[in-house]
């Protein structure tokens, strides 16, 4: 019992290092995430505003 105990606290302790590891990388990862969301959201909204455009304009 105590061997399993022992070795159960050493994978919590080295989860717990990856996970203090990991957080700054998955931070940047989400931070990056959001960037490429938001660009891509502004893109769309961009070319769906000059397709409204091109149709305003062209009738005329």
């Amino acid at each position: 019992m105590t061997k399993t105990k022992c070795a159960n606290s050493r994978i919590l302790v080295g989860f717990e290092t990856e996970l203090r590891d990991g957080y700054a990388e998955r931070q940047g990862l989400l931070m990056a995430f959001k960037i490429n969301f938001l660009l891509r959201y502004a893109n769309m909204v961009i070319s769906y505003m000059s397709r409204i455009s091109n149709v305003l304009v062209k009738p005329k």
